[in-house]
């Protein structure tokens, strides 16, 4: 079975060139003969809740795109491993598998929780959501990584998660929640 790992909200609305991409290959694979299954994690706590994203507990700096405050599930990178090998090997797994972790936390709040528990202030710098909409635009030809990054961050700015956590639960994986990750990087 071809498991293909596509992201959560996925919706042709944006037009970013990775959005295309993920929407040109799972189309395909619908109309494919093979066995697949497209898995949709929220965004990645390993990735988007690091330095990697400029959420740097240790510098105590943070960069936050557009309001910060809408939630999202973020979930483990680990989870969604284990997901992905439980889906590959299921014997009727569903079509689109689109999931989260176990609570809805917005990057303001992931601040708050660095912030309690390291027991100081984390400077915030934020992006608004129309430079983030004029990025997209400006760089769409020139850079369509960097365009596509601008996105996805509209996207996670203003997608309220439709999906939770049952599909790693339902498999019996018990995910890291954010505040653990969060509180565990502090």
């Amino acid at each position: 079975r071809f498991v293909y790992l596509s992201y959560a909200g996925l919706q042709p609305s944006l037009g970013t060139p990775f959005e295309r991409a993920k929407l040109a290959i799972e189309q395909r694979l619908r109309h494919s003969r093979m066995r697949t299954v497209i898995v949709r994690p929220d965004p990645f706590q390993d990735v988007h809740l690091t330095p990697l994203a400029r959420f740097d507990i240790a510098k105590r700096k943070v960069a936050v795109f557009g309001s910060g405050t809408t939630p999202q599930r973020w979930v483990s990178v680990h989870d969604v491993a284990r997901l992905v090998v439980a889906v590959a090997t299921e014997h009727e797994p569903p079509g689109i598998v689109e999931f989260g972790g176990p609570e809805a936390l917005s990057k303001i709040d992931a601040i708050n929780i660095a912030e309690r528990v390291t027991g100081t202030r984390i400077k915030v710098r934020r992006m608004p959501l129309w430079a983030m909409r004029g990025g997209m635009r400006l760089l769409a030809r020139r850079n369509d990584a960097l365009a596509s990054l601008f996105g996805l961050g509209v996207l996670q700015d203003r997608t309220l998660a439709r999906w939770d956590d049952g599909p790693l639960t339902e498999r019996g994986i018990e995910p890291l929640s954010a505040t653990e990750f969060v509180e565990t990087q502090a």
